[in-house]
């Protein structure tokens, strides 16, 4: 069986968006759908099942089940009876981290605004411990995209030569076959003024070249349809306006890349474009990424 697609759910019309998203596209992987919600005790925002009287743990776990099941059969109808619950006690990141970590989860879903704890999932120390320490990849979804489907546009990937560019290209090729797109390869590249007459542009055009040439091998080996762009400016205004020309379903890109060379970390790609970019955007870790501290 496919391992699960977690959806962070919090009630909020975010959360509720990449409910929908992670639905189809756990439908289309064949894989368990999985509604997760964390908490603080006492809880801070959100739902409040602690009013009027003060409730115990085990009372607040069972509240919330009961409204996650609610959220999952306005959103989805009867299709969300069979989607799993689950409810973590702790800090909304690190909770939602370890427990898809601990369901070896394929990818944390979440929306780009929430209630309570979810509210800064995009915003200052929670997104970037999303992102940062996740050892699966992450959805943040803005403004979901079809998943499947001519209209939906291509997938947009982009691509360095790191370690964690390399599993963001497998993640697009393995997803993509299944749900219908194009890949279409971007790799990103802006030298310093400094270093316009030492051959330094014309290093990059030859390593981008490379690497565009072996991601493109890549896909296209397994069947994919495959277009690159090299642009020679920023990665981070390059990937956002081909994302936006080409209406693409979603951006795969990794969290760590190789330096100020390209761009391609996090602070500075991943980290626009969880702020940005106004679709989806899935961010893969490098291999043997860190457990996120407790």
């Amino acid at each position: 069986m496919a391992r699960p697609v977690m959806v962070a759910v919090d009630g909020s019309q975010g959360s509720r968006a990449a409910l929908r998203w992670g639905a189809s596209l756990a439908e289309v992987l064949e894989a368990p759908l999985v509604a997760a919600r964390s908490w603080r005790y006492p809880p801070a925002g959100g739902i409040n099942p602690l009013q009027p009287t003060m409730a115990g743990p085990d009372e607040v776990d069972l509240l919330i089940v009961e409204d996650l099941r609610r959220i999952l059969a306005e959103e989805l109808g009867t299709a969300g009876d069979h989607a799993d619950v689950v409810v973590f006690r702790g800090d909304a990141a690190h909770a939602l981290l370890q427990g898809a970590s601990g369901m070896a989860a394929s990818l944390l879903v979440a929306g780009s605004r929430g209630l309570g704890g979810f509210r800064a999932l995009l915003l200052g120390s929670v997104s970037r411990t999303v992102i940062d320490h996740a050892t699966l990849p992450v959805a943040i979804v803005r403004g979901p995209k079809p998943v499947r489907g001519g209209k939906g546009g291509p997938i947009v990937v982009g691509v360095d030569g790191s370690q964690a560019a390399s599993r963001a290209v497998t993640w697009a090729i393995e997803v993509g076959g299944r749900v219908d797109a194009e890949l279409l390869l971007v790799h990103a590249f802006e030298a310093a003024r400094s270093e316009l007459d030492l051959g330094v542009i014309d290093r990059l055009r030859h390593n981008a070249d490379r690497v565009l040439e072996e991601a493109s091998d890549q896909a296209r080996a397994a069947g994919m349809e495959t277009r690159i762009e090299m642009p020679e400016t920023d990665a981070r205004d390059a990937i956002l306006q081909i994302a936006e020309r080409e209406g693409a379903r979603m951006v795969v890109v990794g969290t760590r890349g190789l330096g100020a060379v390209t761009s391609m970390v996090l602070g500075s790609v991943a980290g626009h474009l969880a702020q940005h970019l106004p679709s989806v955007l899935i961010v893969v870790p490098p291999p043997d990424h860190p457990t996120p501290p407790a």
